[in-house]
């Protein structure tokens, strides 16, 4: 009787200590993920900050507040692996560039390539999207190569974007670029541009958020098929880069990525007196 008892004793109490050994090894764990981005930002106290284009449905803004599908993932994925951060809406250009150069940045949403390799390290794919251009609808006519695009007055294009990128390594020389696709699809409207570049999934959202006319709009080729990622700035921690990637992929596999997506092809956020 009293060893049974000796041993019970000693079995709680190992069981206590391998308990607390484990908790131990993960916030040991944590530290050291998150601590190197902290260190990064210069002040261990300053969250991660985010950028993120007007690119809605992915990111915009309602009330004062970031929303979005990209938006909402991403902040998600971030939480999951306890990394403090703040998101901010701002030109894709001026947000590319501090990511690029200035460590305890990230960016979303990001098409990776061959050229933007290793300008940075890499989280995803987040989603996947095609780069469509698009006409007037009353002067629409299928464009079957690029010599068609070659030979318009002006196609508009985000500035610093991979559709600019892209355009330009073919020797393209009639790109508008824009700061954001809105201005983009309204000059469009106004007949101000030949072609533009867009997105199909963004077009229609924008035509609820903005009081566009879509349907005045129609997709006459595709561009690009592409593939959206979170890029962070390439001095950034492989294992934190590591986690990130192990909680995206977790997302898509507990269900959390699917009711996302259907959120927001079903009942997004809209500001008051646009639904």
């Amino acid at each position: 009787m009293v060893a049974d008892s000796f041993y019970l004793k000693l079995n709680a109490h190992l069981r206590r200590r391998r308990w607390l050994t484990a908790w131990v090894k993960s916030l040991f764990l944590g530290l050291v993920l998150v601590l190197p981005l902290r260190a990064q930002n210069g002040d261990p106290n300053k969250p991660l900050l985010v950028f993120a284009e007007d690119f809605p449905p992915f990111c915009y803004r309602v009330d004062g507040r970031e929303v979005g599908f990209g938006t909402e993932l991403v902040s998600e994925i971030l939480t999951r692996v306890a990394v403090p951060h703040r998101i901010r809406i701002e030109t894709w250009k001026r947000a590319y560039h501090q990511t690029k150069t200035e460590a305890g940045h990230a960016l979303y949403s990001v098409t990776r390539s061959e050229k933007r390799e290793s300008d940075f390290q890499w989280v995803g794919p987040l989603f996947e999207d095609d780069t469509m251009v698009y006409q007037l609808a009353e002067d629409a006519a299928p464009v079957v190569d690029l010599d068609r695009l070659r030979e318009a007055r002006s196609i508009g294009v985000l500035a610093g974007g991979s559709s600019e990128a892209y355009l330009k390594s073919l020797g393209f020389r009639n790109l508008e670029t824009h700061r954001n696709s809105l201005t983009i699809y309204r000059k469009l409207l106004l007949g101000r541009l030949d072609f533009g570049v867009g997105s199909d999934w963004e077009l229609a959202f924008r035509a609820k958020l903005d009081n566009l006319d879509s349907e005045a709009l129609q997709a006459v080729y595709t561009l690009n098929h592409n593939r959206m990622y979170l890029a962070f700035h390439r001095d950034t921690s492989p294992a934190l880069i590591q986690r990130l990637q192990s909680q995206l992929d977790a997302l898509k596999n507990d269900g959390f990525y699917q009711r996302l997506l259907k959120k927001y092809r079903e009942n997004p956020p809209i500001p008051a007196g646009r639904d």
